[in-house]
């Protein structure tokens, strides 16, 4: 993908990290505020997959929040994907390390998507943002799987030692919000159901184990062009029943 040299001086001058990425998922372009943002240099982060970008969720684990690159934990970024066409997508990368130390280390907007209890986003905003990805679903055909998980015996403590294991467990690109108040529900972009089969798979022992044994139910179900957000929901609730 080449660029050519107006629109590359314009999104070099923009005051954020910026790459573009294609719809391989692969990185094409970077600007300089990108490479000096990740300590990377432009030939290791062009050709990357845009899931193996040098970064983490940082402390406090909100997947929709903020990260860190990996060698800079004190440093705070805050990403957003746009959308340019079909096979192009824009990611910008801020730096909000100043913001994300004041007050109790979260803004106004922050605070209000995010439970307080774990870290994780709140039943709305959870729900905004599978409307969301359902909505670029319908326009791209994209992949998109949820898993609704449900916690049994949920105290305060067992909601909390789940919340850390599934953010700990994520991509960057995925989502993780408290549903209700003993179930949370993983949104989980460009993943088919067999993918996010094999997450449940993974994670589960871990949730099990720091539940003592108790067995945390969960449901998988992938996006199908009748589903709006809630019947992608209801059907991924029926089918944990299901295997109960």
């Amino acid at each position: 993908m080449e660029l050519n040299s107006q629109t590359e001086t314009v999104l070099q001058a923009i005051p954020a990290g910026v790459c573009i990425v294609a719809s391989d998922d692969k990185i094409h372009w970077v600007n300089a505020l990108m490479i000096d943002m990740l300590g990377e240099d432009a030939d290791t982060l062009v050709g990357q997959n845009l899931d193996d970008l040098p970064i983490s969720k940082s402390e406090g684990g909100a997947p929709e929040a903020l990260f860190s690159p990996r060698g800079r934990p004190g440093m705070r970024l805050r990403i957003v994907t746009r959308e340019l066409d079909e096979d192009t997508r824009l990611v910008l990368v801020s730096d909000v390390t100043g913001l994300a130390k004041g007050g109790n280390g979260l803004d106004l907007h922050e605070l209000s998507r995010t439970d307080l209890d774990t870290g994780l986003l709140t039943p709305k905003a959870i729900f905004q943002q599978l409307v969301s990805e359902v909505s670029r679903c319908r326009r791209y055909s994209n992949n998109l799987s949820v898993i609704l998980a449900k916690v049994p015996a949920a105290d305060d403590d067992a909601i909390s030692k789940v919340a850390v294991r599934l953010a700990d467990n994520l991509r960057w690109v995925d989502f993780a919000g408290r549903l209700e108040s003993d179930s949370f529900l993983l949104v989980l972009p460009e993943t088919e159901a067999e993918s996010a089969k094999q997450l449940v798979a993974k994670i589960s022992p871990l949730l099990d184990q720091v539940l003592d044994g108790a067995h945390v139910q969960c449901g998988v179900a992938q996006w199908e062009i009748s589903d709006d957000a809630m019947s992608l929901v209801d059907r991924t609730r029926e089918l944990m029943s299901a295997t109960t």
